[in-house]
């Protein structure tokens, strides 16, 4: 397996700003800290498993989900730089 990316380091969000950016999206202004939305998730999570069987559908809000999005991960791509010659030919920076 190999990850691919463009060898910028970048935190999750400020990809998915450009993202957001690029598809003509203005950013989100609000920033909600994990030690806040967590109880919230929590409490969507304990409500899931008190109404689930009566077909509450899976809510998105779970802590599982909010763990993923709100750690910090890096990719290292030197494995298909040294095996495949890979080089990255575009940048992520909006020009």
């Amino acid at each position: 397996a190999y990850f691919i990316t463009n060898m910028e380091p970048m935190k999750f969000w400020e990809f998915v700003s450009l993202v957001v950016e690029g598809l003509g999206y203005e950013r989100s202004r609000i920033k909600i800290p994990t030690f806040v939305i967590m109880p919230i998730a929590h409490l969507v999570e304990w409500i899931y498993k008190l109404l689930g069987p009566y077909g509450m559908k899976l809510p998105q809000l779970i802590p599982s989900r909010i763990r993923i999005i709100s750690c910090s991960r890096t990719f290292d791509c030197s494995k298909a730089k040294d095996r495949l010659g890979y080089a990255p030919i575009v940048t992520l920076q909006v020009l």
